[in-house]
């Protein structure tokens, strides 16, 4: 059993994820200088995923120097400004294969500039750069007035890595010139600059350029002949294949510089001497050995050392609780190595300057890189290949909408947890996730609404119907009566809505989730109208509602004022005050068995039970009073009992004086 699934296992480990890339993710680095009055601020180094690497400046910045791994096959193309100006070809930039100058102090721009990269072939980290000492030939042209022509720089079609040239214009009268080719540097004392086929200003009638194309146009746009003269120096690019040393390096009668820019796994070691300028433009690099000047003991003692490879995954966008494996090539018998995220972690000696390496994501996800460069703080970053996920929301009727009751997750199935928990809904939204597979997960008040099992392999976009409506009840009498002001609750788990009815005998209770609910409609004073369970999409509730009109007279007819009828169920009560004419209104009141007293003060003054079947019911209830006395009413029996009273009293009054007359009497 146990060998069954240790093949399983095996198998599920070995066999390709659908989600792998096809093509290894080439991971370089751009080195960002950053100076400020010819001293260096601070140092940044970019990870370069696609064509397009953005570069933040801010004010404090004078110069800026954009170095690339000399290893990774892609050379400036454009450089943008903040406000969107390509640099590249402006008197204020320099723009060579391997790195971009900038002066700030002219461009005034500060925020992101975008260098745009254009694909190139692998320039080895290690090379020598071979200056020839001689010229290597001068050619003269004439150039008749208002005619161009091409001259080409190379020697039988071998392959140079770039020409200094210099070129002398004779001519009795200013001249009108202009040089054309892809891309060349100006040379001089003053600010390096690169120029695109503009005119060029001769001040000793001497133009020093660095070209990195083969070809040169030369363009006369003036009324008078010019008589040119074009030396140039053919230079080399010889790769220094060797990790053990630079022993095999011939340097002969040429300049030799070394043009080094190592990854972080590799150590130059047994020559102390830093050249800080480039020989090609004089440009002075304020960070890292770029160039070296060489001789004959250099070219001995130079030696390359293997360091520890150090690998690490950035946090930023990635779930904590992401598990990383990384194999390598030569540490195959090891297995895979636990890569912790945002960890810096030491994985051996590198025995190559470029390498493969693959990554093993949650178990499942597998991702392919390619090894040029690494990061300046000592490690190399191998940034997670992440796709965009855009959600949408809509309801079932295919509404967009906005809440704040909504919950959406997204459950990864590979680690078995939620990865993004958003409260809350406003429009469609964006979330990094690395590939795999994920539910979608929708929730309104504890009730799942939504659930989408997707496989992510790129940049997509979901747009879920949730099970959700706008809900908008009719509470429609069976007999008539009134509906407005009843109180309608409805509750479906922990979810819970109270909406008022409104005069058109309608309630609005919001975006609510598709199912079965438990409704109470309540009447005045708390009295239960209708209780019952409301099924999805039935949007009117039937009620036995009553209307009762209450007219209260005395004795004689007269309608009594300010009296309070009051309807008793229980131990809930309903009552009403009637109006100078005596009558009085109870609306929202549900059928029933009720208890009517009609009271002034403490006095009840009636007392009746009586049934409302529903609809409009009319009472007529004449009570004894037959006055107020000092505001309060006089009954009939009360006004009997007074009438009886005051006769007894007055007879024992009027037989107490007769029989005192008669006491007198015998006295005298």
């Amino acid at each position: 059993m146990k060998i069954k699934v240790l093949t399983i296992l095996a198998l599920i480990l070995l066999t390709p994820s659908p989600i792998s890339r096809s093509t290894p993710l080439e991971v370089g680095y751009l080195t960002v200088i950053y100076v400020s009055n010819e001293h260096l601020i601070s140092v940044k180094c970019i990870p370069i995923t696609s064509e397009d690497v953005k570069v933040p400046v801010n004010r404090n910045v004078t110069c800026l120097y954009l170095v690339l791994d000399s290893q990774y096959p892609y050379s400036p193309h454009l450089l943008y400004s903040p406000k969107g100006k390509n640099l590249i070809g402006s008197r204020v930039c320099i723009a060579t294969p391997r790195y971009v100058f900038v002066n700030l102090t002219e461009v005034k721009e500060y925020g992101v500039y975008r260098l745009k990269l254009r694909r190139d072939r692998i320039r080895p980290p290690i090379a020598i750069l071979e200056i020839s000492g001689s010229t290597g030939g001068e050619v003269s042209i004439v150039l008749p007035p208002n005619s161009a022509k091409e001259l080409r720089l190379d020697l039988d079609g071998e392959a140079y890595y770039a020409y200094l040239t210099e070129i002398h214009v004779l001519s009795p009268f200013k001249p009108l010139f202009k040089i054309s080719s892809s891309l060349y540097v100006i040379r001089s004392k003053k600010l390096r600059k690169v120029e695109l086929g503009r005119e060029v200003n001769l001040l000793d009638e001497v133009v020093n350029l660095t070209l990195f194309d083969n070809s040169l146009t030369l363009i006369n746009e003036g009324r008078w002949p010019l008589s040119v003269l074009i030396k140039v120096r053919r230079v080399k690019l010889k790769p220094v294949l060797s990790l053990n040393d630079l022993s095999n390096v011939s340097i002969g009668n040429e300049k030799c510089y070394l043009m080094l820019n190592l990854p972080n796994y590799l150590a130059l070691r047994g020559y102390k001497g830093i050249w800080s300028y480039d020989p090609l433009t004089g440009l002075p690099i304020p960070f890292k050995p770029i160039f070296l000047k060489l001789n004959e003991i250099a070219s001995r003692e130079l030696k390359l050392v293997r360091l520890k490879l150090k690998l690490s995954v950035p946090r930023d966008g990635i779930n904590p609780s992401t598990e990383v494996y990384v194999e390598i090539p030569w540490s195959v018998r090891e297995g895979p190595i636990y890569l912790p995220v945002g960890i810096i972690k030491e994985v051996g000696t590198v025995p190559s300057y470029a390498f493969p390496v693959k990554l093993i994501v949650n178990g499942s996800s597998v991702m392919y890189y390619n090894i040029t460069g690494s990061c300046i703080d000592g490690s190399v970053i191998l940034p997670l290949t992440t796709y965009n996920l855009t959600v949408g929301l809509n309801t079932v009727n295919g509404k967009p909408f906005e809440n704040g009751e909504v919950t959406i997750k997204v459950y990864s199935h590979e680690r078995n947890n939620y990865v993004i928990v958003k409260k809350g809904y406003s429009g469609p939204f964006t979330c990094k996730l690395l590939p795999g597979n994920y539910s979608l997960i929708v929730e309104f008040g504890g009730l799942i609404v939504a659930n989408k099992y997707f496989d992510l392999k790129e940049d997509s976009h979901l747009n879920l119907r949730c099970n959700l409506t706008y809900v908008r009840l009719t509470l429609r009498p069976i007999k008539g009566g009134v509906v407005e002001g009843l109180k309608v609750k409805l509750r479906a788990g922990n979810l819970t809505r109270v909406g008022i009815v409104d005069e058109g005998g309608s309630v609005n209770l919001g975006l609510l989730p598709l199912t079965t609910y438990f409704v109470r409609v309540e009447g005045r004073g708390g009295l239960i109208i209708y209780e019952g369970s409301l099924k999805p999409h039935v949007r009117t509730i039937p009620i036995a509602i009553s209307y009762l009109t209450v007219h209260i007279s005395d004795l004689l007819g007269r309608p009594l004022r300010g009296v309070r009828i009051s309807l008793i169920k229980g131990v809930k009560e309903v009552s009403s005050v009637t109006d100078e004419y005596g009558y009085a209104n109870l609306t929202s009141i549900p059928s029933g068995n009720y208890e009517l007293k009609v009271n002034w003060g403490k006095t009840v003054l009636a007392h009746k039970y009586l049934y409302l079947k529903g609809g409009y019911e009319f009472l007529e209830l004449r009570t004894g009073v037959i006055s107020f006395v000092a505001g309060i009413p006089l009954t009939l029996r009360e006004f009997i009992l007074g009438i009886a009273l005051f006769c007894v009293t007055s007879i024992a009054i009027i037989t107490k004086i007769k029989l005192g007359k008669e006491e007198l009497e015998v006295v005298k």
